[in-house]
């Protein structure tokens, strides 16, 4: 009679685990419209998931993460004056991080989520959809065009094209992980129609990251691809900036910003410049640059404003989880390849994108990269092994 009662207490309970994960997206996609509160919710609604003790493989991890976070608030109580609200901006990626090491998340419950910040793409396809059709979005806000554009800028449900960028990345993560090949290429034409240049190049990576896994490149040689890709990114822009003299394009401004930053790294390289102007600012334009500091890249944006330090503890824990998500799929440990090519998209991305440190991106990120369950199981008699082949 006990034994009958477990039975369909544990029936009745499981849809229920199953939908914390519908529930856990639609929070992700909230927060985006208050990141303030969505932010505090989401931490609220997390203690509710199977949480575990922190794995000895993210033991590294976890110590680098306190550091680069006590770093920069130390940074910022003796030499920067930043609001709370900023400072909690800064380190969000980093939160999060530690965060999810002691969540830890079914196959089942990543579907749930993603499918939920799937139905987010839907409606932020649809506002730019509208701007290609009828001019405005259904809120009346246009699309930006710079001078050398061939599409518009296209906002997306949020009115600013790096967010559109971000959610259809991360819906295509969703597509490929779900192995919707709809969904995919739904996600990929809303890559393609937004003529910001984040965009192209989001589209690229991808396709690279995913390449480089489903072909099992040893982690030397997705470096050193990823590293060659980079370097192209770079010189494409600059180039591009250098011909398109007669007009201020895009590619003009972030060529400033990439320099200004590095000037302002190699004058204060340890503590960082603080005599930026703090705030909001209205457009971007050269002066906006120079005067906010505005460094069109997370490693630089980290090293211009608190040094070079917690920079290099960021890249060198995006690396490390390289290497386990690489690990955790070419053993078998994982089918999908889907963490790894996002682990190789995000340490990347992140020299000129803005994908890692919002909130809905790196919640992404973390949930396949880091609270996956299937991930990292591996014996202690094939870990030198496996070590040895990566």
């Amino acid at each position: 009679m006990k034994l009958k009662t477990i039975i369909n207490v544990s029936e009745r309970s499981a849809p229920y685990q199953v939908n914390k994960g519908y529930i856990f997206g639609v929070l992700l996609s909230l927060a985006q419209f208050n990141l303030t509160y969505g932010f505090f919710a989401l931490i609220a609604f997390l203690p509710s998931l199977k949480l575990r003790k922190l794995p000895p493989e993210f033991l590294l991890i976890a110590f680098l993460l306190i550091i680069q976070i006590v770093w920069l608030w130390s940074i910022n109580l003796f030499y920067s004056s930043k609001s709370w609200f900023n400072m909690l901006q800064i380190s969000v990626g980093s939160t999060i991080l530690i965060i999810m090491l002691f969540v830890d998340l079914s196959t089942k419950f990543i579907e749930k989520m993603l499918k939920s910040i799937y139905l987010l793409f839907i409606f932020d396809f649809l506002f730019n959809l509208s701007i290609y059709i009828y001019g405005t979005d259904p809120l009346g806000r246009g699309a930006a065009i710079r001078p050398g554009d061939f599409f518009p800028r296209v906002g997306g449900i949020f009115g600013h094209p790096f967010y559109s960028v971000n959610i259809s990345t991360s819906a295509l993560i969703a597509g490929a992980f779900v192995k919707n090949r709809k969904l995919i290429l739904l996600a990929i034409i809303g890559l393609v129609i937004n003529g910001t240049f984040r965009s192209p190049l989001m589209l690229v990576l991808t396709g690279m990251a995913f390449f480089l896994c489903s072909n099992r490149f040893k982690l030397k040689n997705i470096i050193m691809i990823s590293t060659l890709f980079i370097l192209s990114v770079i010189a494409a822009t600059y180039l591009t900036a250098l011909e398109n003299s007669d007009f201020v394009s895009g590619n003009f401004l972030r060529v400033a910003a990439w320099t200004n930053s590095i000037q302002h790294i190699v004058e204060n390289p340890f503590f960082g410049t603080h005599t930026f102007e703090k705030g909001g600012f209205q457009d971007m334009n050269l002066d906006t640059i120079l005067d906010y500091g505005i460094a069109e890249s997370y490693y630089l944006q980290l090293a211009q404003d608190f040094g070079i330090i917690p920079a290099i503890l960021s890249f060198y824990v995006l690396y490390l989880l390289l290497k386990l998500n690489l690990r955790s799929f070419y053993h078998n440990q994982r089918k999908s390849s889907v963490p790894a090519a996002l682990a190789i998209i995000v340490i990347t991305d992140s020299f000129y994108g803005t994908y890692f440190g919002s909130v809905l991106t790196t919640f992404v990120y973390a949930s396949l990269c880091i609270s996956y369950r299937d991930s990292i199981k591996v014996s202690k008699e094939s870990h030198i092994k496996i070590l040895e082949n990566i």
